[in-house]
């Protein structure tokens, strides 16, 4: 209960006082997915059926931690997204806390390793809080991408290590149903816990149990008819078919992904390991490397030191060696995930290689890997101390949970100016490039409606469909100074707007009369 209680506090310090740099990451068009959402479901009215959704909705477990959390907090919409994280690395912590508390051996080293995971836990959220390591470490700590993803891969592992022995048909018959759940909700599920989780059940010497031709069984009847499922799912639902773990597949199942293709683009693929070094700070890189030598360390120290003796005792017939089976499982998540990232930024986008929310199973894996590696140092009285002294720096920050409801989109100056002028009590539809679109329609509560464009073509990638037709009529333009959208093609098709607003980098043109297109 100490580690729970521990947690709460440290979690509830860092919402409390993050930094401001991280504030881009909580309201970018992406970490909008959810609020703009249910903004549209539960206020607007709107049905699920007139939105794009995301590739990897995240019905679980994202649906299901942000419902209670909009419910209580729409009408703080700066909120939203800092609770939604918070309750997410909640989940996160206590599953993770029940995988390093089962006993992998007769030695009870339960207690420090979950220690160790509360300290290494804390100390990165010392450096977000002060706003180091921005670019991979906060991922860690958001709830807006992947981070359900390894949820589910932790539960599925705790629910395999805490199987009994009897086998039950209706066992089989739930677990497929959790395994279609988990891969509509995000399908990055597939490299990092299901081929994954397969392979450590065989080397684990599971095979000699019954309950694995259950479940290895619900896999294969899962795999055969998913894509029936998915035909069902997809004709309810807008989902794009835009999925990078697919295009690994095609490869694999082309045969280009093989030995020579490796051996061919082996110079650049040190190059882009090399701008990945580059790109990241010291404190990143040295966090990325100690969690990839932790997980291929916890790995090989799994199959080389593990006694038989260790685990005939345990009372788990299903898992033979428990701890050779969560090792694998997680060396095996993180090889696929490394070599489905490689892959994508060799064949297809080089600029993959930089989305670093890819990275955060294999950060999570490695904060695991290295309490598994540290067990044997006794930490309690230490790990306490540690703590305290995190809990002293941090309220020297508290102050900063004001500028949460202070925070203001910037474009929403040019939208109060516009209103104030021209006296406006209705809402208004206009285009911005993505990156505006939805944080416009958000802050401003759909007031100023806003349509994503992609040069002069409407952009219609996770948002909602009802916004554009033949006969939408709008009525501004917004642009970034970053120049995200250069509207200029557009305007110059288009009579010269009536009014023009300049608000920190960004430009509103105002048309009185609208335009079509």
């Amino acid at each position: 209960m100490l580690y729970y209680i521990s947690f709460l506090i440290l979690i509830s310090i860092w919402l409390l006082s993050i930094h401001p740099e991280f504030y881009r990451f909580f309201y970018s068009a992406d970490a909008l997915y959810l609020p703009v959402l249910f903004q549209d479901l539960f206020q607007n009215g709107i049905s699920i059926r007139e939105w794009n959704l995301q590739p990897s909705p995240g019905f679980f477990p994202d649906w299901l931690a942000f419902s209670p959390i909009y419910l209580f907090l729409f009408d703080y919409p700066y909120l939203l997204n800092p609770f939604f994280s918070v309750s997410l690395s909640g989940v996160l912590f206590y599953f993770t806390l029940k995988i390093l508390g089962i006993p992998y051996s007769y030695q009870n080293k339960e207690e420090n390793r979950k220690s160790w995971f509360l300290v290494i836990f804390s100390i990165l959220m010392i450096f977000v809080v002060t706003g180091q390591g921005k670019e991979l470490i906060t991922y860690v700590f958001l709830g807006t991408h992947h981070i359900g993803a390894v949820i589910s891969s932790l539960i599925l592992a705790f629910i395999l290590l805490k199987k009994d022995s009897k086998p039950k048909l209706s066992d089989l018959f739930f677990f497929i149903i959790f395994l279609y759940l988990l891969r509509l909700s995000n399908e990055i599920i597939l490299i990092i816990s299901f081929v994954p989780l397969s392979v450590a059940i065989i080397l684990s010497n599971s095979l000699k149990n019954k309950k694995t031709y259950y479940l290895l069984g619900g896999m294969i009847i899962h795999f055969l008819s998913y894509p029936y499922i998915h035909k069902l799912y997809r004709s309810y639902l807008k989902v794009p078919h835009f999925q990078p773990e697919k295009l690994v597949w095609n490869q694999l199942k082309s045969k280009e992904l093989n030995v020579d293709f490796w051996v061919t683009n082996f110079h650049k693929l040190l190059e882009l390991l090399n701008s990945v070094y580059n790109r990241l700070d010291f404190l990143s890189n040295s966090f990325l490397i100690l969690c990839l030598a932790s997980i291929v360390g916890f790995f090989l120290q799994s199959l080389l030191k593990i006694d038989k003796s260790d685990f005939q005792h345990l009372k788990n017939p299903f898992i033979r060696n428990p701890r050779i089976f969560i090792s694998t499982f997680i060396f095996a998540g993180t090889m696929f995930q490394i070599i489905s990232i490689l892959a994508l930024s060799l064949f297809w986008q080089e600029e993959t290689i930089f989305s670093f929310r890819y990275y955060t199973p294999l950060l999570i894996y490695g904060l695991i890997s290295i309490s598994f590696l540290l067990e044997n140092i006794n930490l309690n009285s230490l790990s306490l101390f540690i703590i305290a002294i995190i809990l002293s720096f941090s309220f020297f920050s508290v102050y900063s949970i004001y500028d949460y409801s202070f925070y203001k989109y910037p474009p929403l100056e040019c939208a109060k100016q516009l209103s104030d002028k021209e006296n406006l009590n209705r809402k208004l539809n206009g285009i911005s490039g993505y990156w505006d679109a939805k944080p416009m329609s958000y802050w401003s509560k759909g007031k100023f409606n806003t349509t994503a464009m992609y040069d002069t073509n409407i952009y219609n990638w996770v948002s909602p469909t009802y916004q554009h037709n033949k006969n939408t009529k709008y009525f501004f333009i917004l642009e970034a100074e970053n120049k995200h959208w250069d509207s200029a093609r557009l305007r110059n098709q288009l009579p010269p707007a009536s009014d023009i607003y300049e608000c920190s980098g960004w430009t509103l043109y105002y048309y009185r009369n609208g335009f079509s297109f």
